[in-house]
């Protein structure tokens, strides 16, 4: 994506820059394994997040398109507690239906 940056000085006089903006794919943070031991039958693991801030932040969490339907997040939004707190409760359960490999990649925006 490419734009221009316009920055006005109190003068009046304005300086175009122009900029190129690249969205990459995020880095994974974290791999989460959890198995299940019959089909219909719910395995979940949690983990605990807090803001990167000392203020809290709404957060959404969601599966990335893609991923196995199988995969549920709860809460799928909410407040994570400042840095440095016990961290909000983030628990993915998994209900496997057939057999195979099941993958899902979790984002959590805040």
């Amino acid at each position: 994506c490419t734009a221009v940056l316009a920055v006005q000085c109190v003068s009046g006089r304005i300086w175009e820059f122009p900029i190129t903006l690249i969205a990459m794919e995020p880095q994974v943070d974290d791999i989460i394994l959890t198995e299940a031991t019959e089909f219909d039958k719910t395995s979940a693991v949690g983990f605990r997040l807090t803001s990167t801030t000392r203020r809290p932040e709404l957060f959404t969490a969601a599966f990335l398109p893609g991923s196995s339907s199988e995969f549920t997040v709860t809460p799928a939004s909410g407040m994570l507690p400042p840095v440095g707190s016990t961290g909000a409760l983030i628990t993915v359960s998994f209900t496997p239906t057939a057999s195979g490999k099941h993958r899902a990649r979790l984002t959590i925006q805040v």
